[in-house]
C-alpha cells in the first residue's frame, strides 16, 4: 500500500505531467493524497471482510436489522472525495495511478501458455 508521502508525490508527479502543478496548490495535493491512502487502507480492510454486511442485535439477541458494513461507506466516501478533488485539480484517476497498458499479442500468448502450465 502507498504512502502519505508517496500518494502525495504521485499526485504532485501527474500534475508536473500534465502542466498544471503549482506550489500554491499544496493543500488541495496534501488533501488528495489523504484520500487516496485513507481509500487504500479501506480497501485493504475490505479484502479481509468475511461479509460485506453487519447484523444489527436486539436486546434479546436476535437480528433486527442488516446494515451495510461501515467499511463500505469508508469507501464511497473516499472515492466521491477523490473523484470530486481531482475534477478540482484537473486531473483524473489515471493520471493518478496511470494508465494500464495495452496488451499485446505476445502478453496474450503468455498468458495462455502460463495457463497450460
Amino acid at each position: 500500500m502507498a504512502s502519505l508521502d508517496s500518494n502525495r508525490r504521485r499526485v504532485v508527479k501527474a500534475m508536473k505531467a500534465a502542466g498544471i502543478y503549482s506550489p500554491q496548490l499544496t493543500i488541495q495535493i496534501d488533501a488528495l493524497a489523504a484520500q487516496l491512502t485513507l481509500m487504500q487502507r479501506a480497501a485493504l480492510d475490505a479484502e479481509t471482510l468475511d461479509s460485506i454486511y453487519v447484523e444489527v442485535l436486539g436486546k434479546s439477541g436476535d437480528v433486527i436489522n442488516i446494515n451495510a458494513h461501515p467499511v463500505s461507506k469508508i469507501l464511497k466516501d473516499t472515492s466521491d472525495a477523490v473523484t470530486r478533488m481531482c475534477k478540482q485539480l484537473n486531473l483524473t484517476v489515471a493520471d493518478i495511478v496511470g494508465k494500464p497498458d495495452k496488451p499485446t499479442p505476445l502478453d496474450a500468448l503468455r498468458k495462455e501458455i502460463e495457463s497450460i502450465e
